[in-house]
C-alpha cells in the first residue's frame, strides 16, 4: 500500500488492466476492507537503475501519467504496528521483482532492510506459495 509523505518516492510497474483485471486485482487485495483505491500520478524512470527514479523527479525529464494505486484502508496507528508488517515471503518476493525490473538500487536496499512479522502461524508466510499455486492454475486452465 502506498502512504503519502512529502518529499518520498514511491516504486513500482505500472500496467494497463481490461475492467474485469482491475476487479480481479481489487478483490483479491482485500479492497475495499484492508485497502482502497486512490488515484495518483506515476513519474517514469529515466536513466539507469541506481538513480532512475529520484533522477526522473529531479530533472523533470518525464511526463505524468494518471494511474491508480492501492491505499491502506488501516489506520496510521495499525499500520506502525509491527503486527501489520508484511511476511517474509511477500516481502521476498516485493524485492525480486524491484530486482527483475532494475528499479532504484536504493530502493532495493529499502526493501531489504525492511522488517517483516516475525509471529505468524505460517513464519515464512505463504505469499510465495500462493503466487506459484495461482500461475500453475493458470497454465493449467490453458493447457
Amino acid at each position: 500500500a502506498v502512504e503519502r509523505s512529502k518529499g518520498s518516492v514511491v516504486h513500482g510497474v505500472l500496467y494497463t488492466l481490461s475492467e474485469q483485471d482491475f476487479a480481479h486485482v481489487g478483490s483479491t487485495e482485500g479492497v475495499p476492507i484492508a485497502y482502497k483505491w486512490q488515484s495518483c500520478h506515476v513519474v517514469p524512470y529515466q536513466g539507469n537503475c541506481i538513480d532512475a527514479g529520484q533522477r526522473s523527479l529531479n530533472e523533470n525529464l518525464a511526463t505524468a501519467t494518471q494511474a491508480y494505486t492501492l491505499v491502506s484502508s488501516i489506520t496510521i496507528t495499525q499500520a506502525n504496528n509491527p503486527d501489520y508488517a508484511p511476511s517474509k515471503s511477500y516481502l521476498d518476493l516485493i524485492i525480486e521483482g524491484a530486482k527483475s525490473w532494475k528499479m532504484d538500487q536504493n530502493y532495493v536496499n529499502l526493501l531489504e532492510k525492511t522488517p517483516y512479522a516475525k509471529n505468524l502461524l505460517f513464519p515464512e508466510g505463504l505469499a510465495k506459495s500462493t503466487l506459484q499455486l495461482a500461475e500453475w492454475r493458470k497454465r493449467f486452465r490453458r493447457g
